[in-house]
């Protein structure tokens, strides 16, 4: 996922950090959040489509890493469980 976001970063796409926040927020917001809505968030002022990646299934890869995060974000704070932000020095 870090090095999608670092090819885009240029276009003010978020980093790890920024990710794991964001989708922390989403998972606490009180209301849904569409996909189309909160991905163009992420990606910054890039255009995501096919062209963007050497293939559809490295676009899926990494629509599903996000998603993944996003399912174990909510996990760790509807469980209870310390969630504990992603942080580099």
């Amino acid at each position: 996922m870090g090095d999608v976001l670092e090819r885009f970063g240029g276009n003010h796409a978020m980093n790890i950090e920024q990710v794991d926040g964001f989708l922390a927020a989403l998972v606490c917001c009180p209301s849904d959040v569409a996909k189309n809505e909160y991905l163009p968030e992420i990606w910054g002022d890039a255009m995501i489509n096919e062209d963007g990646f050497a293939s559809q299934a490295k676009l899926q890869k990494f629509l599903s890493l996000i998603a993944s995060h996003k399912s174990a974000v909510s996990h760790i704070l509807q469980s209870g469980d310390v969630f504990t932000p992603v942080l580099f020095a």
